[in-house]
């Protein structure tokens, strides 16, 4: 019950709750694997990241083949940037339930994260065809198209989304993005609005613009706030380094110093990934 409220509410009150409860469950039932997601989401949430890692561990030991326990990895894995990894896992997840669509949801921006524009286009599809009124499937094509430069494409996708959902903000970045990409600066900055740094095409509509500084420094809140503010790693190691939209930051001495910490956290995150059966993890 403490886990559904916060899922709602997001009250800070309910990490102390959740936590003690699960623990609770897990001194009843440690063999369960729920209990152990549970908690490991608990621990996720108040950032003890190294403890998460061994409770949704454990929780694979003990069920392998439960959708539930391969979803809930896959997803702690993609909040963490791990994205190869998290594809694993949601693939596995698939084999149990082919029918899921915020997998193929989640598990696309897995790929277009990691460069994978052609796999994460089967997942949309894929997604479509469960959900064809689902618009957020369209505005990520918009996202994959406009990473591959593909503008007259993108174009359409994001009119297919703006009739499921009009007024969308989601919309509006995009075609905010689509301008930075052909040179439209005043059009993207007003297209672009009052988003915040929780929205990724703010960093990327910077760059893109050439507002290296102001780029720079969207990145570098979006990471201090991140994980604390909605439970995610916002700009990881895998993120910056496959994102054509921020190539011109390659030579700012802040992003350079953004970038190393990033690739030494995604180091130490692999090796906590040791503790899962790792067959097929892979990562470097």
């Amino acid at each position: 019950a403490y886990e559904c409220r916060f899922n709602l509410k997001k009250e800070r009150k309910d990490y102390d709750l959740m936590l003690r409860y699960y623990l609770q469950a897990h001194q009843i039932a440690p063999e369960l694997p729920e209990a152990n997601l549970g908690l490991g989401w608990s621990f996720f949430y108040r950032q003890k990241i190294n403890q998460a890692f061994r409770s949704f561990a454990r929780a694979q030991r003990l069920d392998p083949t439960n959708f539930d326990v391969n979803y809930d990895i896959a997803s702690f894995l993609r909040s963490l940037g791990l994205y190869p990894q998290a594809s694993v896992f949601y693939e596995r997840a698939l084999v149990i339930n082919p029918t899921s669509a915020i997998i193929y949801e989640l598990g696309a921006t897995c790929f277009i994260y990691q460069g994978k524009y052609s796999e994460a286009e089967v997942y949309l599809q894929k997604g479509l065809r469960l959900q064809p009124d689902n618009y957020r499937f369209y505005i990520l094509r918009a996202r994959n198209l406009l990473r591959q430069g593909k503008y007259q494409a993108a174009r359409v996708v994001l009119d297919m989304a703006e009739q499921l959902h009009p007024g969308s903000l989601h919309v509006s970045l995009g075609r905010a993005w689509l301008s930075a990409l052909l040179g439209e600066k005043e059009k993207a900055l007003r297209l672009m609005g009052t988003a915040s740094v929780f929205h990724e095409e703010v960093a990327n509509i910077y760059a893109l613009l050439g507002m290296k500084k102001e780029a720079v420094r969207t990145i570098k809140e979006g990471i201090a706030r991140g994980m604390e503010e909605v439970g995610e790693n916002l700009f990881p190691y895998i993120y910056l380094i496959n994102n054509p939209g921020l190539a011109s930051l390659g030579e700012e001495a802040q992003f350079k110093e953004l970038l190393e910490a990033e690739r030494r956290k995604y180091q130490r995150y692999l090796q906590s990934l040791k503790m899962f059966d790792n067959k097929n993890l892979g990562g470097k």
